[in-house]
Parts: C-alpha cells; structure tokens; sequence
C-alpha cells in the first residue's frame, strides 16, 4: 500500500540480461533522470537552508511562514543564477 496512492511511481526500465534497452525505454529513462536529479538538487537546496535539519526555535505559529519562505529563496537563488549563467 502506497502512502501517496494518488501518485504514480514511474521505475526507469532495466537492461534485460544478454539484452539492449530498445530506444523508447532509452528516452524514458533519459526523462525519469532528469525529473529525478532536478527533484534531488531542490531536496539540496533546501538542505543547505538546514530548515530541516535544525530544531525549530521559534514560534510554532511562525512555522508554516518559515517553511514558505525557504523554498522561495531556494526559488529566487536559482533564479538569479540561471540570469547570471545567461549572461
């Protein structure tokens, strides 16, 4: 049983012994990497935050506006890079 049974998990597909991967497996595997690896670098991001690493020293009512705050920071830092990158 799924703890999110609205989702759907999507397994990149595995070579078959003594096999290849046909090219349409290829390119599903190549979209599964990159949603993966963008999932995984945000995860980072807000890791660096260390807002889920440290103990909460605030007001439990303030939590849920420094829990928005992070990711719009991670947001605007990223942002501000790929401007940088661009120019």
């Amino acid at each position: 049983m799924s703890v999110y049974p609205e989702r759907e998990t999507i397994v990149p597909a595995k070579r078959p012994k003594n096999g290849q991967l046909s090219e349409e497996q290829r390119e599903l595997n190549r979209l599964i990497s990159k949603v993966r690896i963008t999932a995984e670098n945000v995860i980072n991001r807000i890791k660096k935050f260390r807002a889920c690493k440290e103990f909460f020293r605030n007001q439990p009512s303030r939590h849920g506006v420094i829990w928005g705050c992070v990711p719009g920071l991670v947001n605007l830092r990223w942002q501000r890079r790929l401007h940088l990158a661009a120019i």
